[in-house]
């Protein structure tokens, strides 16, 4: 893409030169004219004199207009080079941030005492349940496929409805039994999740039990 503006912009610049060289072009009497006498062949020597020396200046100073024309194009080129440059330079630095931001999401949370909550995150692929309180702490990672799809998808719908002005008055007005339902699905996965933890932490204490009793 970059070579393609450069060569676009090069192009540019050299017709915008070519336009601004003016050559000039002078009709010569030929030997019947001077013959029949309807041109003054002295005349037209000195003329032709005259003539080639304001050709004379005129070429030099095409020349000189031809070079400064190249040092323009030159100078126009590299200004447009070095706006290419910071422009692609901008934009990395904003797609960049934007990946990081886009890498960690929120894809919901309940309350489960005063100033207490379950959160579920995204971090890339994968998805996290941690307790947020006094301290944060990780409980556990969701590798269930399903229940991680499922998640992504109410949080993906939460968005674009957040998004979309025509959604929002449609969900206040009409579709309060889907928000429920939403709702109840999202806190029977969170349900789930915390028996799952306690099934865990049962099992982890029962064997450790077993460890200090086979001691």
């Amino acid at each position: 893409m970059i070579k393609r503006l450069i060569v676009f912009f090069g192009t540019l610049m050299f017709f915008i030169a070519c336009f601004n060289i003016h050559i000039t072009f002078a009709k010569e009497p030929n030997a019947k004219d001077c013959l029949e006498g309807t041109v003054d062949c002295n005349e037209e020597e000195q003329r032709d004199g005259n003539i080639t020396d304001e050709e004379s200046l005129n070429n030099t100073l095409q020349q000189g207009s031809l070079g400064f024309d190249l040092f323009k194009m030159v100078f126009f080129l590299i200004i447009v080079l070095a706006l290419i440059y910071f422009l692609l330079k901008f934009l990395g630095k904003r797609t960049k941030m934007y990946q990081q931001a886009s890498a960690l999401e929120s894809l919901g949370g309940i309350s489960v005492g005063q100033n207490k909550s379950l959160q579920i995150i995204r971090v890339g692929t994968k998805i996290y349940l941690i307790g947020v309180g006094n301290n944060v702490d990780l409980l556990q990672e969701i590798d269930d496929d399903d229940l991680k799809e499922q998640l992504l998808n109410q949080a993906a719908e939460r968005a674009q409805g957040f998004s979309s002005i025509q959604s929002l008055l449609g969900k206040l007005s009409g579709n309060k039994k889907a928000v429920e339902s939403e709702d109840k699905e999202f806190k029977q996965s969170f349900e789930n999740e915390l028996e799952k933890i306690k099934r865990n932490r049962q099992e982890l204490i029962r064997s450790h039990q077993r460890d200090e009793r086979n001691e």
